[in-house]
């Protein structure tokens, strides 16, 4: 197994780390500050501070870029600073965790990897601006590059049960948009494979097989709780009430096709639907 390196050792990054380090091979994780890194050596570092980025475990290794990017601004300087930090030393391949918020509003409709990015807010356009930069790079040093179009995640210690216990009101079913999640393991299962020297190049939907919608989620994860599903409005009065971040989950509604994930990177899915997701952690 070749090293691994994890810019972004959050949950996700803790995970693909423990998968890493079972099968037998080195990993090392950028940390702002010292802390448990459980079996990842911690380097010490800050994407916002160029200059604390001096030293690389990055040659030869498999590079996971899980950080997100700074909360203002349209284009991903904490990218930048680390591809100028990778220049003297690249990586042998590079797994990029993205967001399928780089397609926009689609009207409800099925999208591929194929479908262009439109992106809504400064959020989404922060991580158009990161896979571009990425792209290039990786032509440049003509490395591997995957990027994983990510939804929202759900798991273990990354469920929103204390929304569901305040009653925050969700959108009426009718009304609900469409929207995609992928459980936390099968999200680092992906980038683990993504990570492997056989592993085709490109962009993937790290997506389950059943797109639903946040209020069909949050009534679903009530219901494995044995809690009271929280009450609903209408859109319109969402529109009115909900703040801007929730907002702009609420004006976007797509359909992800994951066929490309399984049928070019080869995964199979341990929860493919919330049926499986929900019944394990229940």
């Amino acid at each position: 197994m070749p090293p691994a390196f994890i810019v972004g050792h959050g949950d996700i990054g803790r995970r693909v780390a423990t998968l890493w380090h079972d099968k037998g091979g080195p990993v090392a994780a950028l940390v702002r500050s010292a802390r448990d890194t459980g079996p990842a050596r911690a380097v010490l570092g800050d994407l916002d501070r160029p200059s604390t980025l001096a030293q690389w475990p990055t040659d030869g290794a498999a590079l996971f870029h899980f950080a997100p990017p700074a909360p203002a601004g349209l284009g991903d300087t904490r990218t930048a600073h680390l591809i100028a930090a990778l220049e003297a030393r690249p990586p042998r391949r590079i797994v990029y965790i993205s967001t399928s918020g780089v397609y926009g509003d689609c009207g409800g409709a099925w999208v591929d990897e194929m479908h262009a990015v439109n992106p809504g807010n400064d959020r989404s356009r922060r991580r158009v601006d990161a896979e571009r930069q990425l792209t290039a790079f990786a032509e440049r040093h003509a490395i591997p590059l995957v990027i994983l179009r990510v939804p929202g995640i759900y798991g273990p210690g990354r469920l929103p049960l204390e929304r569901i216990r305040r009653g925050d009101p969700v959108v009426c079913p009718e009304e609900a948009p469409w929207s995609n999640r992928i459980h936390a393991d099968d999200l680092a299962a992906m980038a683990y494979r993504a990570a492997r020297d056989d592993a085709p190049s490109g962009i993937y939907h790290a997506v389950d097989d059943e797109p639903s919608s946040m209020t069909d989620y949050l009534y679903r994860l009530a219901d494995a709780a044995g809690l009271p599903r929280p009450p609903c409005v209408s859109l319109a009065e969402a529109r009115r009430t909900f703040p801007p971040g929730l907002l702009d989950y609420l004006n976007e509604s797509r359909r992800l096709d994951n066929r490309r994930m399984k049928k070019v990177l080869g995964v199979r899915l341990r929860y493919p639907t919330l049926h499986e997701g929900l019944s394990d952690l229940a």
